[in-house]
This record gives structure tokens, C-alpha cells and sequence, in this order.
């Protein structure tokens, strides 16, 4: 989210929102990822129940042009 619309309440509610979506649907649990840099990020995801509870290893590949 653009850093002029963090703590609005935005995030809180579109995870609400998702979350009440996924419920209707029968879905038991939802993951997202979250940059090591984005502890405001982090934060709202503990404040509605998430917990960390793995490690991802992710590798950054060079763009190869299909032509």
C-alpha cells in the first residue's frame, strides 16, 4: 500500500473482508508473504491472528528476452 494510506485501516479491512470470503467458501486457511522489510506490514498481519510459521527461499533470475 502507498506509504500515504498506511494506518487508515485499509489493510485491516480488505484482510477482514477476504477473510470472511474465505470462510464462506469453506476455506480453512489463508497464507500471505510479507518482504522482511515490511514490519508495518507484519505487525497488521499478528494484529489479526497470523503467525509466522515458515521460511520461503526465493531466487531472483536474470530476464531472458523470448525473441
Amino acid at each position: 500500500m502507498h506509504e500515504d494510506h498506511r494506518r487508515e485501516g485499509i489493510g485491516r479491512h480488505l484482510a477482514e473482508t477476504v477473510e470472511s470470503m474465505a470462510r464462506s467458501r469453506g476455506c480453512g486457511v489463508i497464507e500471505v508473504t510479507s518482504g522482511i522489510q515490511r514490519t508495518g506490514a507484519d505487525a497488521l498481519y499478528a494484529s489479526l491472528g497470523y503467525v509466522e510459521r515458515r521460511r520461503r527461499f526465493c531466487k531472483r533470475l536474470d530476464r531472458v528476452d523470448p525473441t
